[in-house]
């Protein structure tokens, strides 16, 4: 229903208005005004309420929130490193993999007891210190790491 005769009808019902006034319905329009630009307003918030639906903007601003880089801008590819840093994490090796991959860091992961051996291949567009310190906040604390650049 449009705004202005859902408005009208509401004022209609209580008796008061006389809707047909020209100033009364220079005011609905007014207020048809404000309303529309709210409802835009709320749309790109529950657009952006959820990793799934949010706009690239918004998944830069994310994850800023939880590094001080970012290195990537395509939206797909942050998205799919906000999924990985909000799961549930353990120690196995397939989780150390895909912490590497949400830090900005192409490279395998080996362990042999306490130590992880990082083999680095590329950064993308992420200094070797900042990535590696981005690594080791999600890495498990009582592994030791190595890291080799290939």
């Amino acid at each position: 229903m449009d705004k202005r005769i859902y408005m009208r009808t509401a004022l209609n019902r209580t008796g008061i208005y006389d809707t047909e006034n020209k100033n009364i319905n220079a005011e609905l329009s007014s207020y048809e005004a404000g309303l529309d630009m709210f409802l835009k307003d709320m749309e790109r918030v529950l657009k952006n309420c959820f990793i799934e639906t949010a706009d690239e903007e918004n998944l830069i601003k994310r994850m800023k929130l939880l590094r001080s880089y970012v290195s990537e801008t395509d939206a797909e590819i942050l998205r799919a490193q906000l999924f990985e840093k909000a799961k549930i994490r353990t120690s196995s090796l397939n989780e150390m993999q895909s912490r590497l991959n949400s830090a900005g860091i192409d490279g395998t992961v080996s362990e042999e007891k306490l130590k992880a051996n990082i083999s680095v291949s590329n950064y993308n567009s992420v200094e070797p210190e900042t990535a590696q310190a981005e690594m080791k906040k999600y890495l498990p604390v009582f592994i030791e790491v190595t890291v080799t650049e290939i």
